[in-house]
């Protein structure tokens, strides 16, 4: 009995002419598939935080109306509502990873910078309300002050969500 023989030889070519076949189409195939299977998912997370910013924005669109009006309606009434930047504040960077388009980012960054300064505002008239500036004499110019610096800004910062809820709509769609 030989050890190399020809059966060994016909058995040992056809097994490593499938196993090679095998290889040269299996790991390109299953690279397409891991890079398909990775843009879909980031594309998902991308839909997702799009979407996640939308809701936000609309959230405190509707909160810096309240706020507007609530200080035209009645300026020395203290308001304990405010703006809420901490989604907007704990995606910053995930955004830059996964939406290309800059000009989504600019925005939401702007939006996040104007709503946190009317946060600021917001909280500085609760505070001032309820501390020792309420005893000094120019306290309620001080104040008022405040709430028509809120009052001013709350139109504009309206627009500006507006336009902004506009972009990242256009992002969202296919």
């Amino acid at each position: 009995m030989n050890f190399f023989d020809v059966v060994f030889w016909q058995n040992f070519v056809s097994n490593a002419a499938a196993t090679l076949i095998a290889a040269l189409v299996g790991v390109p195939l299953a690279l397409w598939i891991d890079r398909r299977i990775t843009q879909r998912k980031e594309r998902d997370r991308r839909t997702q935080l799009l979407r996640l910013l939308v809701e936000t924005l609309s959230e405190n669109r509707n909160m810096v109306e309240r706020i507007s009006r609530e200080f035209r309606e009645e300026p020395a009434r203290i308001f304990f509502g405010n703006v809420d930047t901490s989604i907007l504040d704990s995606t910053a960077s995930m955004k830059y990873e996964l939406i290309v388009d800059l000009r989504i980012n600019k925005v939401v960054d702007s939006l996040q910078n104007y709503l946190r300064l009317l946060q600021r505002k917001v909280a500085l008239q609760l505070e001032i309300s309820y501390s020792s500036f309420r005893a000094m004499a120019d306290f309620v110019q001080m104040r008022r002050e405040l709430v028509d610096s809120i009052v001013n800004q709350c139109p504009g910062l309206i627009d500006q969500i507006d336009r902004g809820l506009e972009v990242i709509r256009k992002g969202l769609d296919p």
